[in-house]
């Protein structure tokens, strides 16, 4: 993003596309598996759309990835569904907040069936 910025000056656009999977039963997640899928699933989407934001233009584009996982519950996906429905939690919030400024924002669900689930939060304002 440095680099951008030193020679644009500014961003259009940001695909942030950060994940890690961890599956496993409900009890067999530690507090480790919990703080570092959550850190790279959701802190890293969160603060590079932060910084991102911080230099975009006016109608600039903010896209994030999410799972259908995150909708349609599976067996030994809890953690990592619960770090992308944070994920299109934040999609929607932004969808409002930066809406003020013209921005658009969607957040694009992968999948081995993602044409029928779909992501419920992709969408322009």
């Amino acid at each position: 993003m440095r680099q951008t910025l030193e020679q644009y000056c500014q961003l259009d656009i940001l695909a942030s596309n950060a994940g890690i999977e961890h599956f496993a039963a409900l009890d067999e997640v530690s507090v480790e598996d919990f703080d570092h899928v959550l850190a790279v699933n959701t802190c890293g989407q969160f603060f590079a759309m932060q910084q991102a934001a911080r230099h975009m233009r006016r109608g600039g584009r903010l896209i994030c990835t999410s799972t259908m996982c995150a909708s349609k519950g599976l067996a030994r996906h809890a953690l990592y569904a619960a770090s992308k429905a944070a994920v299109e939690a934040l999609a929607r919030n932004l969808a409002v907040e930066r809406g003020l400024t013209g921005d658009y924002r969607q957040c694009h669900c992968a999948g081995p069936d993602r044409y029928r689930y779909g992501c419920r939060t992709s969408g322009a304002l």
